[in-house]
């Protein structure tokens, strides 16, 4: 094996790191034996295997996070303050009551799903990049929807 001197390296272009989740857009990554997709969707290896990225477990792990909160619409749910709301979930949203009124805001299926990936929070502080972050994490951290996975 070739002294670690004498390999050869490339520096990240100007603006870039080295590291495989921080290439361009639209760029497949090479991840050991792995090629990561920057789409999400499945890789082949060199015999024609498909590979799952690592996007995938997430996804599986969200759908049943995302039933568990359509299972739970219409029941009583409270913010890290107190206050009770309720919610409705006509599709791939949700529509926040609140005291027999709804919130003029709508909170995406998309929305949950990127305040999944920073669970456990120790409070809507922490997810504050999110719509309704009082109301995502309230019903994100109730033990009803979050079951054992955080």
């Amino acid at each position: 094996m070739a002294p670690l001197s004498s390999v050869p390296w490339r520096a990240p272009l100007r603006g870039m790191s080295a590291h495989p989740s921080d290439a361009p857009r639209g760029c497949d990554v090479p991840v050991g034996r792995e090629v990561l997709r920057a789409s999400g969707r499945s890789a082949t290896d060199a015999v024609g295997h498909r590979r799952p990225t690592r996007h995938t477990s997430f996804m599986a792990v969200f759908e049943d996070v995302w039933l568990r909160i359509e299972a739970h619409a219409g029941e009583q749910f409270r913010t890290i303050t107190g206050l009770p709301f309720t919610y409705a979930v006509p599709g791939a949203y949700l529509r926040v009551e609140r005291e027999g009124h709804v919130i003029d805001r709508s909170l995406s299926k998309t929305n949950f799903e990127r305040a999944t990936a920073k669970m456990p929070a120790s409070g809507p502080g922490e997810i504050k990049d999110r719509q309704g972050s009082a109301y995502t994490w309230a019903i994100l951290m109730d033990p009803r929807v979050r079951a054992s996975d955080w």
